[in-house]
C-alpha cells in the first residue's frame, strides 16, 4: 500500500504575524506626520519632546535615502580586476579598518576612501 501524501500547510499561516515595514520613501507617511497632543489647549506653544525627537528622526531618514539616491545617480559604473596579492591586501584592509572602527566597509567604500586620499607620489615608481 501506498502512503498518499498529505500537503504541508504553512505553519506560520494560523499565526497572527505583524505587517512587515513599509520601504522607506521620499515622502512621509501618515505614521511620520507629526502628532498633536490633542490635551494641549489649541493656543499653546508647548510640543512635547517624543513629538520633536519623532520630527527630528523622520528628517534624517527622508535625509539618508535622498543622499543614497543622489550619490548612486552621480557615480560612474568602472569595472577592474585585481591579482591575488593586491585583492588579499585590499582585504587585510577591510579588516584592520573594521577592527579599528567597528564598522565593516565594504570593497567599494574602502577603493573610494584610498582614491581620495591618493596623491600622485604615492603612485608613481
Amino acid at each position: 500500500m501506498v502512503k498518499q501524501q498529505q500537503p504541508k500547510e504553512n505553519p506560520l499561516l494560523g499565526k497572527h504575524l505583524p505587517k512587515p515595514p513599509a520601504l522607506p520613501t521620499d515622502q512621509p507617511t501618515q505614521e511620520e506626520q507629526p502628532v498633536i497632543n490633542s490635551t494641549l489647549p489649541q493656543n499653546s506653544n508647548a510640543v512635547s519632546n517624543s513629538d520633536i525627537q519623532q520630527n527630528v528622526n523622520t528628517a534624517k531618514q527622508q535625509d539618508t535615502v535622498k543622499q543614497q539616491s543622489s550619490n548612486t545617480a552621480k557615480r560612474e559604473k568602472i569595472t577592474f580586476y585585481l591579482e591575488p596579492e593586491q585583492a588579499d591586501k585590499l582585504y587585510d584592509y577591510m579588516e584592520a579598518f573594521r577592527k579599528r572602527t567597528g564598522i565593516k566597509i565594504n570593497q567599494q567604500d574602502m577603493l573610494r576612501r584610498i582614491i581620495d586620499v591618493m596623491t600622485l607620489d604615492t603612485v608613481l615608481p
